[in-house]
């Protein structure tokens, strides 16, 4: 039972989430059945525990006490709590993300066809995102798609004319721009590292657009294009400069764990010179 998705889930949450899990199992709106309570609360109990106390006839009769040990039905009683405890951590983490919450939220309304209030809330949507201070690849990508449900909602000729098309078009271009170099940059640290190969693709053309367009005044851009120059042309150790200083100066424009990954690229880049 302890090689189990199901107690390998358990075991990881910190006790702020298993409390949270017990108010979601305790929701009506949630779960009706009493005995994944109980099932999850014996498991909880004992995490840690030897592991004879995970012995499945012993877990069975902590559940159903005085009925006849069932394989099956055990088995059936942890996978249903294993898909509310997956229920749960998708629930989470869609409610620690500000954009994902509101962009669910203006959707809901749409659905039930409270227009005015989905276009208040897809307004609000659009400012709250201005005002946060990440620019990366993914900020792109939610502008675009707000900025592009604004224009497929839109129904009149006025309200066509207000919209910034222009804006709409190179907001997805710089999306794709942004994602493509974050993208390449990772395989290429992969390559040196694994000695693989690839080929990069449409990385001439996304060049010329970042020169021609002066899109190394966005951060997602800026700071990627130069760790792409780094990697690909390795001789050159001023395009390591470029980066460094560009990854310095916006470094908070960008989520931990992908910020994360950028010093390790340098790491590498560093390790891979000494080595040389």
């Amino acid at each position: 039972m302890k090689n189990s998705r199901l107690f390998q889930v358990l075991a990881g949450l910190s006790p702020t989430q298993h409390n949270a899990f017990q108010r979601f199992l305790h929701s009506p709106y949630f779960n009706t059945r009493e005995d994944l309570i109980e099932l999850y609360t014996y498991i909880a109990q004992h995490l840690g525990e030897q592991d004879t106390e995970f012995e499945k006839e012993k877990v069975f009769i902590a559940i159903y006490p005085g009925e006849v040990f069932d394989d099956t039905k055990l088995r059936l009683t942890m996978s249903y709590l294993n898909k509310l405890l997956e229920k749960f951590l998708i629930t989470e983490n869609v409610l620690q993300d500000k954009t994902e919450s509101s962009w669910r939220l203006q959707n809901a309304f749409w659905n039930l066809e409270l227009n005015p209030l989905a276009e208040k809330s897809l307004e609000k949507s659009l400012a709250d995102l201005e005002k946060e201070p990440i620019r990366n690849a993914d900020f792109w990508d939610w502008q675009y798609q707000m900025q592009f449900e604004k224009l497929y909602r839109i129904n009149t000729q006025a309200e066509i004319s207000d919209l910034p098309l222009q804006s709409i078009v190179d907001t997805l271009d710089i999306g794709f721009a942004s994602k493509k170099l974050r993208q390449i940059c990772l395989l290429l640290n992969r390559k040196a590292v694994y000695q693989t190969d690839f080929e990069p693709g449409l990385m001439d053309g996304i060049i010329q657009l970042i020169h021609q367009k002066n899109w190394l005044q966005y951060p997602a851009i800026s700071v990627y294009f130069y760790a792409f120059l780094s990697l690909s042309e390795r001789t050159d150790e001023s395009h390591f400069h470029h980066f460094k200083a560009e990854l310095f100066k916006n470094g908070e424009k960008f989520p931990s764990g992908e910020l994360h990954q950028l010093h390790l690229l340098a790491i590498n880049y560093c390790v891979q010179k000494i080595n040389q």
